[in-house]
């Protein structure tokens, strides 16, 4: 996203961690064939870390503006030279628990509709100024945009 005053707002993404990790080899195998993978030794299912910088080119600086839990950011908007809005979509960590533990079969109809909200798409708003948490206003706002007031 570009802000008004030029600044670049950009994301990037890590790799923080596995998510087979909280499951028995049991467990990790049925979830992982269930997936499709056929040669599950030595597999991970990468969790993530997410955040979003702020590009200022006339003052050549770049501020951390958020860092949290999440498989990606979405869309980022800046709604005003104070605050930037952004969607954030979750690490598939609860999906894949409730496929491990035989609570969810994402293969059926049923299913794949349960399964799109164990990763929700979260819609944020977060003060640039500083020293603000984010804010939630709300899930499920996959494909947000602004539209300004007359």
């Amino acid at each position: 996203a570009v802000g008004a005053d030029g600044s670049v707002y950009y994301s990037t993404r890590i790799e923080s961690g596995n998510l087979l990790e909280q499951f028995t080899p049991e467990q990790q195998t049925a979830l992982l064939t269930t997936l499709g993978f056929v040669d599950t030794a030595g597999m991970t299912l990468p969790r993530y870390t997410v955040q979003i910088y702020r590009l200022d080119p006339a003052a050549q600086t770049e501020t951390l503006i958020f860092e949290g839990d999440a498989y990606a950011i979405g869309r980022m908007a800046e709604l005003n030279a104070n605050t930037l809005i952004f969607s954030t979509i979750a690490n598939q960590g609860e999906l894949f628990n409730a496929i491990a533990n035989g609570t969810l079969d994402p293969l059926t109809p049923e299913g794949y509709t349960a399964a799109q909200a164990l990763v929700p798409v979260i819609l944020y708003q977060v003060g640039l100024n500083g020293g603000s948490a984010p804010t939630m206003l709300g899930e499920d706002l996959a494909q947000f945009s602004l539209v300004p007031l007359s």
